[in-house]
C-alpha cells in the first residue's frame, strides 16, 4: 500500500510566503504546519520500512537457523527439532532478500 505523503515542497513554499507577509500568528501556524507535515512523512516512512523488515525477518532468521544446524551437528535433539520446525515454517527463498 502506498501511503499518502505530504508534498513538503509546497509546505515549504507556503511557510516562506507566510514568513514574508503574514502576521505573527500566521507565521507560527505556517511553521507548525511544516513541522507537522515533516513529522507525519517521517512517521509514514518509518512505518513502511517496518513493514518491509517484518516481511523479510522470518526468512532471515530461518537462514540463520539453517546455518546453526549445519555448524552444530551434535546439537541436542530437542533444540535441533525446534530449529528444524522453524526452518520448515519459514523456508527462506530468494524473493525475501533486501
Amino acid at each position: 500500500m502506498k501511503l499518502p505523503y505530504f508534498k513538503l515542497g509546497e509546505a515549504l513554499r507556503d511557510a516562506k510566503w507566510e514568513l514574508e507577509i503574514g502576521s505573527g500568528l500566521d507565521k507560527a501556524g505556517a511553521v507548525a504546519k511544516l513541522v507537522g507535515k515533516t513529522a507525519a512523512n517521517l512517521g509514514m516512512g518509518v512505518m513502511e520500512a517496518g513493514v518491509v523488515v517484518a516481511k523479510v525477518l522470518p526468512a532471515a532468521v530461518a537462514r540463520q537457523a539453517q546455518e546453526a544446524l549445519k555448524a552444530n551437528p551434535d546439537m541436542p535433539t530437542e533444540q535441533r527439532q525446534k530449529l528444524e520446525d522453524f526452518v520448515d515454517q519459514h523456508k527462506p527463498d530468494r524473493s525475501t532478500h533486501l
